[in-house]
Order: structure tokens, then C-alpha cells, then sequence
């Protein structure tokens, strides 16, 4: 919980420098950020076995690879 209040606290003020940066008050955008956009949990991904239907509903790979 400290390393995610920590980084709660640091988008808060990189939201601060933002504005400032656009020459706009420092509380611009804290009315857009009212309620961090924050999950933290712990994802299983069953092993795939054979070969995979592109009809099947589900997520794809995470990274992109180039085959030849």
C-alpha cells in the first residue's frame, strides 16, 4: 500500500506539472483526477494447448512478434 499511495502521489503532481506546462492554473485537471485509475491484481493465464481458433473470444498476445 506505501508503493501505491507513492504513485498515486506522483501522477497527482505530474498532473500539477502538466498544467503548468500548458501556462494553465496547477489544479487545472484536478477536477478530472478525482479517483485514480488504479488496479492491482494478481492475472493467471492457463497454459494454451494445441492450436488456437482466431474464432475463440479471448485476449491476444501482449507483445507483438515478427515471424517470417
Amino acid at each position: 500500500m506505501d508503493y501505491y499511495d507513492a504513485v498515486v502521489a506522483l501522477g497527482r503532481k505530474l498532473v500539477h506539472i502538466f498544467a503548468l506546462s500548458l501556462d494553465l492554473e496547477e489544479t487545472y485537471f484536478d477536477k478530472y483526477v478525482t479517483l485514480p485509475a488504479v488496479i492491482a491484481r494478481i492475472l493467471y493465464y492457463p497454459p494454451q494447448t494445441g492450436e488456437v481458433d482466431m474464432k475463440e473470444l479471448g485476449i491476444g498476445a501482449h507483445r507483438y512478434e515478427l515471424h517470417e
